[in-house]
């Protein structure tokens, strides 16, 4: 039974291996077929219908009979497989295998992998719980972030009008500067004609006092001294 059991074992080492090997084959094949497809699918995108049957159609026809021959391979090598697994569970069922002492007894190995598992999944708890902070801190920052945006949008906005308000009141402000300085040239004009008229008004009163007060009384002291004359005269005439 045992040689039996380990002829069935070589016969499917060999079929692995002829299975590795055809799958190997197969996947050489199917690169060159499926670089044919792609140069058939090119030819009959670019290509008119008549021209297309008469350059690929052998070709096309080739392709296909590879495809159902790789097919009816695998379909072979899949049942051939089936069979021999059916064969081995066949004689391990009917095969009494006496239980293995060694795999009850605790292996260093199996203790370190269970210790380094055991850390694996604490160090995964760990990571997804940084994970979640840092979706967390994530979805804060990204709330902050457009608050931001939103502020520095309307804020962008604020200065624009302001902007245009300034550079408004600006015009505003240089036409009632050059008002001012029209209206400060026509005060200058007339304060320099009102000084000419106030020196001219000087000169008038002036004249005016000469005639009113001082000739006056020029004419009254020459009046005296022709009398004051004439009363020694007549003094003079009375005493001869």
């Amino acid at each position: 039974m045992l040689k039996e059991w380990m002829e069935v074992l070589s016969d499917e080492e060999k079929s692995e291996d002829e299975g590795s090997v055809s799958s190997e084959n197969s996947s050489s094949e199917t690169s060159d077929s499926d670089e044919e497809m792609e140069q058939i699918n090119l030819g009959k995108t670019h290509l008119s219908s008549d021209t297309f049957e008469f350059y690929f159609a052998e070709k096309l026809k080739k392709v296909k009979e590879k495809k159902a021959a790789k097919e009816l391979k695998e379909v072979k090598v899949f049942e051939k497989i089936v069979e021999v697994e059916k064969i081995v569970e066949v004689e391990k069922i009917v095969e009494i295998t006496k239980p293995c002492l060694t795999c009850l007894e605790s292996c260093k190995q199996c203790i370190e992998k269970d210790e380094r598992f055991s850390e694996l999944e604490k160090l995964k708890e760990q990571l997804l719980f940084d994970v979640k902070n840092l979706k967390k801190s994530y979805d804060v920052l990204n709330r902050h972030v457009n608050s931001l945006e939103k502020t520095s949008s309307e804020r962008e906005k604020a200065l624009k009008m302001m902007n245009a308000t300034m550079m408004t009141k600006q015009k505003e402000i240089n036409l009632y500067i050059e008002e001012c300085a029209k209206w400060k040239k026509e005060l200058d004009s007339e304060a320099a004609e009102n000084e000419r008229i106030r020196r001219l008004l000087r000169s008038y009163t002036s004249c005016d006092y000469i005639i009113d007060r001082i000739y006056p009384t020029v004419k009254g002291f020459e009046a005296f001294k022709g009398e004051e004359t004439k009363s020694k005269k007549k003094k003079k005439t009375d005493k001869k």
